[in-house]
């Protein structure tokens, strides 16, 4: 028993209940140990034996409020660059359990302390030290961990930042992802790389301003690594590149007063099919955002834009949203129009001027197709996208 007991890697999965009676057999003092609050190590070979251990380490201590001792914390940063021999999926499910928990930025710390987020996360660790404009207080890595604090306060009480939504949004974010990953969890891990590219588009312009032109795009390209690195699925690496990929836009459409319901439209249109994860994600992005330039007023404009956007949401996940009075046949026969990108783009406008009430029934829809064609012929430009 104690030969088998002294191949666990924990004390305090190193005890045993006889089943037919007797005392606890607990040759490595894990009751104590447990007691103490202490995740103690069996042996020095438990992270050789198992490097996936090393995040085991972590998620047991983060889900039992324990603290990894002083000489299991050293082997443990000994031992960190054994963790990429571990198989991915394995990996990713100790991610997953560990996030899941809640006070997802105490746990990357965790992560840090012990050596791992290097092996597990080389993307985020390049963040430190990447400095940014007044508008923040923090470097690029201090501000990620804020957002993350500020994205488990939304998933805690979404009601407090999305008033009228908040019965839709707990029932979206109690819906899993995919058959391991919760939708909190898939947010924390977008929260989580919402800046990775910063370190690359970083520059400073002629007046001296920092800029990251392109951080988003880019970004998006290196969430999606890290999620083919993790083998998560494509559920899970679509809702993160897209939190990477538009967190910026409530930003740029809330100058936009009032917001007119083109813009509100063809905004959840840009975010879809993720609208309220990326709106969460952006507005844990913006409170984390406290810099000495940064002014109340625009904080508040913005969460009030992603509130209304989330309402807007709300409305068309619970109403449906009517298809328009024409489509594709209906535009070709009015239009002499053949199947192409042009058909395409011109059925496009006309959606969105329907969803967004600026026409309403088939003649106008009409209309408004001929009036977009012509002036797109009349530019001479090629179709759009």
């Amino acid at each position: 028993m104690e030969a088998d007991l002294a191949l666990r890697d924990f004390t305090l999965n190193a005890m045993a209940l006889p089943l037919a009676g007797g005392p606890l057999v607990d040759p490595f003092d894990g009751r104590r140990h447990l007691r103490e609050g202490r995740l103690v190590a069996v042996d020095r070979r438990i992270f050789a034996d198992d490097p996936l251990r090393l995040l085991r380490a972590v998620r047991l201590a983060h889900t039992l409020g324990l603290t990894v001792e002083d000489q299991t914390s050293e082997l443990a940063r000994a031992e960190a660059w054994r963790l990429p021999q571990a198989a991915a999926e394995r990996i990713l499910a100790e991610v997953v359990l560990t996030l899941e928990a809640g006070h997802s930025a105490t746990a990357v710390c965790q992560w840090a302390r012990l050596g791992l987020l290097e092996p597990l996360f080389p993307e985020v660790v390049a963040l430190h030290g990447v400095t940014q404009s007044p508008f923040h207080h923090l470097d690029v890595y201090g501000h990620t961990l804020g957002a993350m604090e500020r994205l488990d306060e939304i998933l805690a009480e979404p009601g407090r930042f999305f008033g009228l939504s908040w019965e839709q949004l707990e029932t979206r974010l109690a819906e899993p992802v995919d058959g391991l990953m919760s939708r909190p969890v898939a947010l924390r891990l977008g929260a989580l790389l919402h800046d990775v590219a910063k370190p690359q588009t970083r520059a400073v312009d002629e007046s001296g301003r920092v800029t990251f032109w392109g951080h988003t795009e880019v970004g998006a390209g290196m969430a999606g690594a890290v999620c083919t690195r993790l083998r998560c699925s494509a559920a899970a690496t679509s809702l993160i590149r897209k939190v990477v990929e538009e967190h910026l836009r409530v930003g740029f459409v809330q100058h936009e007063e009032p917001l007119s319901s083109r813009i509100l439209v063809s905004t959840l249109w840009a975010l879809a099919p993720w609208e309220p994860e990326v709106l969460m994600v952006s507005v844990a992005d913006r409170l984390a955002t406290r810099g000495p330039r940064t002014p109340e007023e625009s904080v508040d404009r913005h969460l009030a834009t992603a509130r209304t956007l989330m309402d807007a949401w709300c409305r068309r996940a619970v109403d449906g949203v009517p298809r328009p009075p024409l489509g594709g046949h209906e535009l070709m026969a009015g239009l002499d129009l053949k199947p192409g990108p042009l058909l395409g783009e011109v059925l496009r406008e006309v959606t969105l001027a329907w969803e967004a009430g600026e026409v309403a029934g088939a003649d106008e829809a009409l209309a408004l197709a001929a009036g977009y064609l012509q002036q797109r012929r009349g530019q001479g430009l090629p179709p759009g996208p």
